[in-house]
């Protein structure tokens, strides 16, 4: 072998091509990297909730907000501040959120119907909890769920432009606060 060559595939190549082969390799790596990252992080986007990045959807923290707002707005709020609106998966998740919620409040959750029933976070319904007469079936109108505490945490659908208080989530254990209320103060745990 010739001092300042190298070999590759059965042929010798100066060492100055070798090291821009490699460079142009480390490149390729590099930008295959960060493409699947900027994969991952817009794909977080449109499901926050499932991203390692955000949090959790196994223990979720969840939050009452007194502050009224839409349905977009809530959700924007929540995805600005927390996680999301709150996607309660199964009794327990329920029973929390119900527990949070003042007397007689009715506040946004992320479920909404357009046509089918989603939460805001992208994912299925799988578990619920309707209130009888808060289910609108057949309409064209993308309507959105609210729950209540009078009727132990049932579940009803309103137009999504009322302004209600709603229920954020955040990933477990590293919310520092646990209630909002209208003077914007934080009530820590």
């Amino acid at each position: 072998m010739v001092r300042g060559t190298t070999q590759r595939d059965g042929f010798f190549l100066p060492a100055q091509a070798f090291l821009k082969l490699c460079v142009i390799k480390v490149k390729i790596s590099i930008i295959t990297i960060f493409k699947s990252i900027i994969r991952h992080v817009i794909s977080a986007q449109h499901h926050p909730k499932m991203s390692p990045l955000t949090g959790s959807r196994l223990g979720p923290e969840f939050v009452y907000v007194h502050t009224r707002m839409n349905w977009s707005s809530a959700q924007l709020y929540c995805r600005k501040n927390f996680v999301d609106l709150a996607t309660i998966k199964n009794y327990r998740d329920n029973k929390q959120v119900h527990g949070l919620i003042p007397t007689y409040k009715y506040p946004w959750i992320g479920l909404y119907i357009e046509p089918n029933h989603h939460w805001s976070d992208g994912s299925r319904v799988l578990f619920t909890s309707w209130d009888t007469t808060g289910i609108l079936i057949g309409s064209r109108a993308v309507i959105c769920g609210s729950t209540s505490t009078g009727r132990s945490g049932r579940w009803k659908m309103l137009s999504c432009e009322t302004r209600l208080p709603f229920v954020c989530y955040g990933p477990p254990g590293e919310l520092t606060f646990k209630m909002v209320n209208n003077n914007k103060q934080r009530v820590d745990r």
